[in-house]
């Protein structure tokens, strides 16, 4: 078992990329082009890894290496990575950065996290200082965890499982006042003269969408925290795409958008990534941000798919659409 690094701002990936990506039935929240997208906005350097078993593509991986907490607002430099950890994880997203061919076993999956550290030290030498494991579950934490790593648990994911056959079912089953709340939304919403409802279409407009992700996450940052805009060309590489869902509100007057989730349909889940939305009075007014919850949720049993996520944090809120805790946990390992 060997894995092959690449930074992919420098270095062409193979095509052994796309093609287990195809074959393991990943999301194009693994596409090569998005990731690659990603990696020329990024604080830390990008590097994807292909795991190969006798010439075969068996296993995938991202991640990002770097500082944990990069202290200067700039973008990493390509072929000049800083000191750092190897965080394993998806990008842009809330799930772990690792995927493999169906048919490898348990063992296989093993050797090939324990190849992915192989490379890193190969590659980058006493630059860096060990991998963390990122969003792992407790399906998948016994492939890296072990003797001498440290496991942690982190925020966890939060899912809504699918239990109803119609929209009605499922506003029928909440409480009485949450009910009427949720139906009065659901209502304005499709009522209003207002706003355009966009549920769900395959694109949206890139530098619109990159601004309201901005606008959302600058309300979360911590002290000392640096921001880094998601690339329009992220946006641009997923429209169009299969298995890509936006679900966004538009003014009708303006013709901006007001609000928009990116989600991914793969495999009976509906997986939401990149949310944004506008502080407009318009959007208070009408609650779009709640409504997106409620356009997934319609998405979900319309489709009959099994489980949309809906990421990490605001559990409080999320309870209240009936969402539930999924574990995940931080593995590290020092080099």
């Amino acid at each position: 078992m060997k894995v092959e690094l690449f930074d992919p701002r420098v270095d062409p990936l193979p095509p052994e990329w796309e093609k287990l990506r195809g074959s393991a039935n990943l999301s194009a929240a693994w596409s090569a082009e998005a990731l690659t997208a990603l990696s020329w906005g990024s604080a830390r350097t990008v590097y994807l890894g292909v795991a190969f078993q006798d010439d075969e593509p068996v296993g995938l991986f991202t991640g990002e290496f770097g500082p944990y907490a990069p202290r200067k607002p700039r973008y990493s430099t390509p072929g000049k990575p800083a000191t750092g950890f190897y965080l394993c994880r998806m990008l842009a997203g809330f799930s772990q950065g690792m995927a493999f061919h169906d048919e490898l076993g348990w063992s296989d999956r093993r050797a090939a996290c324990r190849a992915l550290e192989k490379a890193l030290r190969l590659r980058l030498g006493l630059r860096c200082f060990g991998i963390i494991y990122g969003n792992v579950t407790d399906e998948t934490v016994g492939l890296v965890d072990g003797w001498l790593r440290l496991r942690r648990p982190v925020s966890p994911n939060i899912v809504l499982r699918n239990e109803w056959s119609t929209m009605d079912e499922y506003l029928e089953g909440l409480p009485r006042t949450r009910r009427r709340t949720f139906s009065r939304i659901y209502r304005d919403v499709n009522e209003s003269d207002e706003v355009t409802l966009l549920s769900p279409v395959d694109r949206i407009d890139p530098e619109q969408a990159s601004r309201l992700d901005v606008l959302t996450r600058t309300k979360y940052l911590e002290p000392g925290e640096n921001l880094f805009p998601l690339p329009h060309a992220y946006f641009e590489q997923l429209n169009n795409t299969a298995g890509v869902r936006y679900f966004a509100h538009q003014s009708s007057e303006t013709g901006m958008l007001e609000s928009f989730d990116l989600t991914f349909d793969q495999d009976g889940v509906l997986t939401t990534t990149v949310t944004g939305s506008r502080e407009s009075r318009l959007s208070q007014r009408l609650h779009l941000y709640h409504d997106l919850y409620l356009r997934e949720i319609s998405y979900l049993i319309e489709h009959r798919l099994h489980t949309v996520e809906f990421g990490k944090g605001l559990f409080d809120l999320k309870s209240r659409f009936g969402c539930v805790r999924v574990p995940q946990y931080a593995v590290a390992a020092a080099f």
